[in-house]
């Protein structure tokens, strides 16, 4: 489903190998710093645990939570939400994601589906053009607050903390509220995403206020960003737990903000308003799932089940690309196997340029 207009939709990207002692970033971006002066570097050595995501801040909120004594699945929680602050388009509590944890004592795989659930108003005309009878265009029902779904991620931390972590969700989204409330710098990718959005983000006053200039224009680079609305929800998620979001004033707040938007006078973009209750959100519930399991070479590849197409796509993936030897292959070769399996089990191409 599509994020929130204000509270952006998630996904657990971050993640890592993990314990506790040793563990540290490199190039972490310091708050306040401007982008000219942030060290980006491609390879870190260390040990004890390591982070990734596609944000430093992020990156060391989950170095963080491990140098306090968290572990794995505590440093995923802390990085995704603050994902949340420094990405709000593809991170944050509105929306949802899945996670693939790896239990090392027991040696076990287990995943969280945090996936959006639809409402239950949902049907299978609500996005057919009652005129013509056909699919409405794909990027504008998108765009629409109809097109929302349940919000998940607090779901999924929650769960993934209360099983599997050391701390508690409330010491997870410390880090994310600190980043919110210092701040942080703009950087091109942010202004790059900022104005693939631009027509949505305008067409709403809170996004506009916030992540937009007076004008309605992307933030220059090097602008500091502060969030101090998102530090105030993750501070009170934290000392009410997800009951605040999925039975209290937060879930009501979503629900008005889905069903009721407050929109800029003169908009086109958004027509269709949501159709989601607090019903919806009082029914929600994480899954603790078993993975996918596909063997590769004597290798043993887990993943993500339905409704994510993670496991089933790398897996179709391998078990094709198992009837070649792309070691003994030219490159040029195995890199075509290699995008025609993954054209052929995901349904799309990509296209790069096979020189040496």
């Amino acid at each position: 489903m599509r994020r929130l207009p204000v509270i952006a939709v998630s996904a657990v990207a971050a993640l890592l190998l993990a314990v506790p002692a040793g563990a540290r970033a490199t190039g972490a971006r310091a708050t306040g710093q401007s982008p000219a002066d942030t060290v980006k570097t491609p390879v870190a050595v260390g040990s004890g645990g390591a982070v990734a995501s596609m944000d430093l801040d992020a990156s060391q909120a989950g170095i963080d939570v491990l140098k306090h004594g968290g572990n794995a699945v505590d440093a995923a929680v802390a990085t995704a939400s603050a994902l949340g602050v420094t990405i709000p388009f593809v991170a944050g509590p509105g929306g949802g994601g899945f996670m693939v944890i790896y239990l090392a004592k027991s040696h076990q795989v287990v995943t969280i589906d945090g996936r959006e659930n639809c409402p239950a108003a949902c049907t299978t005309t609500m996005f057919l053009d009652p005129k013509t009878g056909q699919p409405l265009d794909y990027d504008y029902a998108s765009d629409q607050p109809l097109a929302t779904g349940v919000p998940s991620m607090v779901a999924a931390w929650a769960t993934a903390v209360s099983r599997y972590g050391r701390k508690s969700l409330a010491a997870d989204l410390q880090p994310a509220i600190g980043v919110a409330e210092r701040g942080f710098r703009v950087d091109q990718d942010f202004v790059q995403i900022t104005q693939s959005d631009l027509p949505e983000l305008q067409a709403y006053p809170a996004s506009r206020s916030l992540l937009l200039t007076p004008s309605g224009q992307p933030l220059p680079v090097g602008s500091l960003l502060r969030n101090p609305d998102l530090a105030r929800t993750d501070r009170l998620l934290a000392r009410y737990g997800p009951s605040y979001l999925y039975d209290g004033p937060l879930g009501q707040a979503i629900v008005q903000a889905d069903d009721h938007p407050v929109l800029t006078p003169g908009q086109s973009v958004v027509q269709l308003p949501g159709i989601m209750t607090m019903a919806d959100l009082r029914a929600y519930q994480a899954r603790v799932l078993a993975p996918t399991r596909v063997r590769y070479r004597g290798l043993d590849i887990y993943s993500m089940a339905p409704p994510s197409s993670s496991g089933s796509t790398v897996g179709e993936t391998l078990n094709i690309l198992s009837g070649y030897n792309l070691s003994g292959e030219p490159r040029v070769t195995a890199l075509f196997h290699y995008l025609e399996a993954s054209r052929l089990a995901g349904g799309s191409a990509l296209v790069v340029n096979p020189a040496p």
